[in-house]
């Protein structure tokens, strides 16, 4: 298997001015096809209230676990802008994002989750192109975000219901030989 040393050697003999910002948006694509795929009514296994309080719950503890970690090791990056390497943020979220997307789209279509999965790896890839990661923050990166999204899913107890919201309506009713008032409340 490839040290962090030999990939960023690969990466500053055949891709030393590369840089892009596409991997600061490219986190989100996984969170965003969530939705997307809401609007078009695709069955998920949450509603959009469970699944932004699952959204909520993973950036929450893979934030922690992430800069927890970052403050911890103090590790350097590898163009040495600063000792906030290990692991990768990007990469964590991206793959956070990905199971999300995963665990709730995973029984109807299986290239949903390849596409989520591949957003997420081009995410850790493009961190290591950049030369702002070494291969093990990205992999430890990876691993962080799918644990963490598999842990809330573990503990997530449905709680919140999504309520259609209640509509009620009062109706003139008029006949040949009676005049009222209908009141119509669904529930």
């Amino acid at each position: 298997f490839p040290s962090s040393k030999r990939v960023q050697q690969f990466r500053n003999e055949h891709l030393p001015n590369f840089h892009t910002s596409i991997d600061d948006y490219l986190v989100f694509a996984p969170a965003a096809t969530v939705y997307a795929l809401d609007l078009l009514k695709i069955k998920s296994v949450n509603d959009p209230l469970n699944q932004t309080i699952l959204f909520a719950k993973t950036s929450a503890l893979t934030l922690a676990t992430v800069y927890g970690l970052k403050y911890l090791t103090k590790e350097a990056r590898p163009n040495g802008s600063n000792d906030y390497s290990f692991p990768s943020s990007h990469t964590a979220f991206a793959f956070a994002y990905a199971t999300v997307l995963h665990e709730e789209f995973k029984e109807q279509n299986t290239w949903i989750s390849i596409g989520g999965y591949t957003a997420a790896a081009a995410v850790g890839t493009m961190r290591l192109a950049n030369n702002e990661h070494w291969l093990n923050d990205v992999l430890v990166g990876a691993g962080i975000g799918i644990l963490s999204t598999k842990l809330v899913y573990l503990t997530h107890q449905h709680k919140y219901k999504y309520k259609q919201q209640q509509k009620s309506a009062l109706l003139p009713n008029i006949g040949n030989h009676y005049f009222g008032m209908v009141w119509q409340h669904t529930f």
